[in-house]
C-alpha cells in the first residue's frame, strides 16, 4: 500500500476499500449460501449416492451402517413404546445400541438371510396361487 499524503488519495483509497468490501460480501454471501445448500441432509445423501456410484465409497459398509442405525431404531421402538419409565428408556437405547452394532457388523450375513427370507415369502405366495 502506499502511502496517503492528502485527503483526496484518503477519499480515493476509501473508495476503493468500499468497492472492495462489497464484492467480498458478495463473494461470502454466495459462498455460503453454496455451503448451507451442500449441508442439506437431502444434499448430503445425494452426494454420498453419486460418490458411491463413482466408486469412491463402498456400498457394502453404507447398506450396513444405514441398516444397522434402521434396526436398532426399529428394536427400540417395537422393544419400548412410548414408555415414560426411565430404566425401560435406558434398556432401549442398550438394545438399540446392540442390535445396531450386530447388524452393521454382519451386514453381509443379514442381506442374505433377508433373500432367503423374501424368496420363502414369495415362494409360499406363489405356490399357493398356482402361478409359477
Amino acid at each position: 500500500m502506499k502511502k496517503i499524503t492528502n485527503s483526496a488519495e484518503l477519499k480515493s483509497a476509501i473508495a476503493e476499500k468500499k468497492i472492495l468490501l462489497k464484492t467480498q460480501w458478495k463473494d461470502l454471501k454466495e459462498q455460503s449460501l453454496i455451503t448451507y445448500e451442500g449441508h442439506k441432509p437431502m444434499n448430503l445423501i445425494l452426494n454420498s449416492l453419486q460418490n458411491m456410484n463413482s466408486g469412491s465409497f463402498h456400498a457394502n459398509k453404507i447398506f450396513g451402517a444405514i441398516s444397522g442405525l434402521l434396526s436398532g431404531f426399529i428394536t427400540k421402538k417395537f422393544a419400548i413404546g412410548k414408555s415414560n419409565n426411565i430404566l425401560r428408556k435406558i434398556l432401549g437405547t442398550v438394545l438399540q445400541f446392540g442390535v445396531s452394532s450386530f447388524v452393521a457388523q454382519h451386514a453381509d450375513e443379514m442381506k442374505t438371510y433377508g433373500k432367503i427370507f423374501i424368496d420363502v415369502i414369495l415362494g409360499k405366495k406363489v405356490k399357493k396361487t398356482g402361478i409359477r
